[in-house]
């Protein structure tokens, strides 16, 4: 478990979140999750609370919400 302080890269943050590194980058993209903090090099870096947002974004999905939907909620 992260501590609220520690940040990952995008791939265990993916690996935690259950879903894939290209949703990942789509949903911040879209603008579903707020731009993540990048490291010097540029890689996205997720607080817990990045992947907290990532899961419930995925679950939504297999849920059946759509984007427009999860965006409001």
């Amino acid at each position: 478990m992260l501590n609220s302080a520690e940040l990952v890269p995008i791939g265990e943050a993916a690996q935690r979140a259950k879903i894939s590194v290209k949703r990942a980058r789509h949903y911040e993209g879209i603008g579903l999750l707020p731009r993540v903090d990048r490291d010097d090099g540029g890689t996205r870096l997720f607080s817990q609370a990045d992947i907290h947002t990532l899961r419930f974004i995925g679950r939504a999905r297999l849920l059946g919400f759509p984007l427009r939907s999860i965006r409001k909620l």
